[in-house]
């Protein structure tokens, strides 16, 4: 699998394993019931001199003084807006985009020990659709907003793939923009905002609050305009910080990935042992990653990770988002004792050069 590109993981493993198990069920049957157990795994890489081994990428640094005071900040622009406008924990609402890859491998693997270049097949393919999530304090997980790269419908997945709700369109690049931004707010974000109002009996005048990163089309004079029309006020996620403080990307954009690459395991290692079923040469194997095959597929997996997300997990998975970004208890700090009074002293304020 290596020498051709592929992941080796315990799952590839499992679907290789079975493969040659089901050519052969006169010699290998007995096998049909085999575990892949941790133990025996550390002993096959041990045996083949493979280690563990992932492609990363860094970030930039900050010292922990200065992202403690922008974190401060942060929280402090929240507890403002929650206390004047008297916000209740249901209507305060994150948004993020983050891209979806049709075939997204994982690329951690198991490769000879010592070398320095781990290349791995169809790890950079890069074709993709732009999925917008939003979730609410208290766990609730919005319909996504998915934009897929075309000119027509066709480019769109069988409307009957995904759940009811799902907010689909198309442009050119997949990517996001003014446009898409009005989309989501006044299809997505609006009517769930009427309906947690609806169901706490309160006026429809009261305003929520959107929590998003500084995206230029968030910036647009078109949405400008838009929020205070649907009783929305923002409150930016600090610039290069989204990684430590934005609720969805500490936990549920990464579970979303996980669930992908999961999805693109299951579907290669089928694939997999498909193949061996009547050739045991690996080198043969050629795995179908059109777009025909891959997007309902892709469209399935989405279905499965909103349908988590609504479960008692995904409810609690997306409360942690939020605390680890520290915003459910700045909110609780807000609600029980007013905006933080540790004030924020600027020496150079008022000094002019």
């Amino acid at each position: 699998m290596r020498e051709v590109g592929g992941v080796v993981n315990p799952t590839t493993i499992r679907g290789g394993l079975m493969g040659l198990v089901k050519s052969n069920l006169a010699e290998y049957g007995a096998y049909l019931q085999f575990e892949v157990s941790r133990p025996w795994l550390q002993s096959l890489y041990r045996r083949m001199n493979f280690s563990q081994r992932k492609a990363t990428t860094a970030r930039p640094p900050i010292s922990q003084a200065a992202f403690d005071e922008i974190k401060f900040r942060y929280h402090l622009s929240i507890q403002k807006v929650v206390e004047k406008y008297h916000i209740p924990e249901e209507l305060i609402i994150t948004l993020d985009q983050t891209p979806s890859k049709f075939f997204n491998l994982n690329k951690m693997t198991m490769h000879k020990k010592g070398e320095s270049r781990v290349s791995v097949a169809h790890s950079e393919d890069k074709r993709a659709i732009t999925a917008t999530l939003a979730v609410s304090l208290t766990g609730d997980i919005l319909p996504y907003k998915l934009i897929y790269s075309g000119k027509t419908q066709r480019c769109l997945p069988k409307r009957e793939l995904l759940p009811p709700g799902f907010l689909l369109s198309y442009n050119k690049t997949h990517w996001s923009n003014t446009q898409e931004t009005v989309n989501i707010l006044q299809n997505v974000i609006y009517p769930y905002c009427q309906d947690v109002k609806k169901n706490l009996d309160l006026p429809e005048g009261v305003m929520a609050l959107l929590i998003w990163d500084d995206f230029s089309g968030h910036g647009a004079p078109e949405v400008k305009a838009l929020l205070p029309k649907i009783n929305l006020c923002t409150v930016d996620v600090p610039k290069n910080l989204t990684h430590l403080l934005s609720p969805l990307d500490l936990t549920v954009n990464k579970s979303l990935k996980k669930m992908e690459q999961d999805a693109c395991a299951e579907y290669v290692t089928a694939k997999l042992a498909q193949h061996l079923t009547y050739n045991t040469d690996v080198s043969d194997f050629k795995l179908d990653i059109r777009l025909s095959v891959l997007k309902p597929l892709h469209a399935e997996t989405l279905k499965k990770s909103y349908e988590f997300f609504k479960t008692d997990h995904g409810r609690n998975l997306i409360q942690s988002g939020w605390r680890a970004a520290g915003i459910t208890e700045a909110v609780k700090r807000c609600k029980e004792h007013g905006v933080d009074s540790r004030m924020l002293i600027d020496p150079f304020a008022n000094l002019f050069l």
